[in-house]
């Protein structure tokens, strides 16, 4: 089926849905890329960061949203507070 929209030829195809097993793949997929891109875990805020700088003992990090925060580089080794895994 195709329509003319302001003089270009538009093609319509008929909607389809992935199944749900392969969008489930593709959330684990995209999950494990943000935990790649985004290596370390605020545990009491549950929100993931990547090291964008360190200097003079403190360590610049980026949210996923982008806004930035300054902790001392000493308390990344506090694993009570800071998760680093990578996700696999």
């Amino acid at each position: 089926m195709s329509s003319n929209y302001e003089g270009y030829i538009v093609n319509r195809l008929p909607f389809r849905t992935q199944s749900s097993i392969r969008t489930m793949s593709t959330l684990t997929e995209l999950a494990q890329q943000i935990a790649a891109l985004y290596p370390l875990q605020d545990k009491s805020a549950g929100k993931r960061y990547r090291i964008v700088s360190q200097l003079a003992g403190m360590t610049e990090l980026e949210e996923i949203s982008g806004m930035p925060r300054y902790v001392d580089t000493c308390q990344l080794e506090d694993t009570e507070l800071w998760d680093s895994r990578v996700a696999s």
